[in-house]
């Protein structure tokens, strides 16, 4: 897992961030440390709504694929944010830098998937798959020291139900047309990009009875 170094949020991001959420007014990172340990680490300030959480996740290369983390540190055993009870997250920004692909998750949904399918990931993408073990991260000191690994589960994006993609799950590409134009829009669940440049659909609602509201009326 790839982080963003210089610790500011590309251009073409906050472009994404903007067209994921039509109503975002103001984006902040989070400085909390106990916020940021229950997975915040922007605020999403949009109109007649709430502030919404965003946990973000970089990765230098796309394989089509979600790191769902199952430990955060394996000595320790420390739960991971795909399954970890005190995150606080309400969307995952997952994002892949090279080619400025950004795909937004309903976090409660993700990790209720998580919980509910693990057996069967565990055992399709760690005990099963040609490495036979988890795909590991590794974190370092200043000095080059090993400070900690995370163990990951790799999951296709073809794994998850088309139905439940389609009420949790929302892709958008930055493309440049002749090195000019910029064209931002939402990709469908099966990767097919058949929307470029249409308006997309509004993920920044008030929320009902305490539960946010994805974008779209038929996604609940």
């Amino acid at each position: 897992m790839a982080t963003n170094q210089n610790g500011t949020t590309p251009n073409w991001l906050n472009e994404l961030y903007k067209q994921a959420f039509p109503h975002l007014e103001t984006i902040k990172d989070n400085k909390d440390i106990t916020t940021q340990i229950e997975g915040v680490d922007k605020w999403f300030y949009c109109k007649n709504a709430r502030p919404y959480r965003i946990e973000e996740k970089f990765r230098n290369e796309n394989y089509n694929d979600l790191l769902l983390e199952d430990y955060s540190n394996w000595t320790t055993k420390r739960p991971g944010w795909a399954r970890d009870s005190q995150k606080t997250t309400d969307f995952l920004a997952y994002i892949f830098l090279p080619k400025k692909v950004l795909w937004v998750f309903w976090y409660p949904p993700l990790r209720q998937y998580f919980l509910t399918n693990y057996d069967t990931l565990y055992r399709k993408y760690v005990t099963e798959s040609r490495a036979r073990d988890y795909k590991w991260g590794e974190t370092f000191g200043p000095t080059g020291e090993l400070l900690f690994r995370t163990a990951n589960i790799p999951v296709p994006l073809a794994e998850f139900p088309k139905t439940w993609l389609a009420k949790n799950f929302w892709e958008y590409l930055y493309l440049t047309k002749n090195g000019v134009n910029n064209i931002i829009g939402e990709v469908t669940p099966n990767g097919v990009n058949n929307i470029i440049g249409e308006v997309t659909p509004n993920v920044c609602q008030k929320t009902e009875q305490g539960r946010l509201l994805p974008s779209g009326k038929d996604r609940g």
